[in-house]
């Protein structure tokens, strides 16, 4: 996958970022310098447009970006951690892996990549339900 189409899980990044508007829906167009950012090597970037973006995963669940903002000019698509975790996802962290969560249920996992974890889309993972059966009273054994 290439920079411009993957996805970095970032902590430092207060907003979702992507480069394209090919998943972006319910847009909203910018007026010029409406919304500047500054990125690490102190320039300003600007976004044209936010919206929700879809992000099909493979586990199979689609990740539904809110306030995404389209940044043409970033090398980066951009996951933001703490946009995440106020809509109520929380994070393992472990294995140089980044694992998402919602309500118990496995969203997404990025790898550590060159001291960034980056979203793994390649890696089909299938969310499963165990059920463990109640014990029945008539069958246990002593």
């Amino acid at each position: 996958m290439s920079d411009i189409t993957s996805w970095v899980m970032d902590t430092g990044c207060g907003s979702h970022i992507c480069t394209s508007m090919q998943n972006l829906h319910e847009c909203r167009q910018l007026t010029e310098g409406e919304i500047q950012l500054k990125v690490g090597n102190g320039a300003l970037v600007y976004a044209l447009a936010v919206g929700t973006y879809s992000l099909s995963l493979p586990s199979g669940l689609i990740l539904h970006l809110n306030n995404c903002l389209f940044v043409p000019s970033m090398s980066r698509n951009i996951i933001s951690v703490s946009c995440l975790d106020k809509a109520e996802f929380s994070f393992i962290v472990k294995d140089k892996t980044l694992s998402v969560f919602r309500n118990d249920i496995f969203y997404a996992s990025a790898k550590m990549t060159n001291g960034l974890y980056v979203l793994d889309m390649d890696t089909t993972i299938y969310n499963v339900d165990v059920k463990r059966n109640k014990p029945n009273s008539l069958n246990l054994a002593y």
